[in-house]
């Protein structure tokens, strides 16, 4: 058997059956208090001018507080950076 284009059964289970909601719930419950100011202070500052935070626009400032980190690539195959 060609070891190359084997398949790991329980990686690609544990992939199918990843809910990131969850994930990100469960990181977010682990958050110090400080850490939690720190991401609130983070998402306020990339919020545009003037512009108040409602349902429709708090999705696209999610999207730019994600990407004003630092943070490794989303393949999992890295370990976190501390600042």
């Amino acid at each position: 058997m060609n070891t190359a284009t084997s398949v790991n059964l329980r990686k690609l289970q544990e992939q199918l059956d990843r809910k990131p909601l969850d994930e990100i719930a469960m990181l977010v419950q682990a958050l110090t208090y400080g850490e939690m100011i720190e991401l609130a202070d983070a998402m306020w500052k990339v919020q545009p001018e003037g512009s108040a935070v409602t349902q429709e626009n708090l999705p696209a400032l999610l999207h730019r507080w994600s990407k004003s980190r630092s943070a490794p690539a989303v393949n999992g195959s890295q370990e976190p950076t501390s600042a």
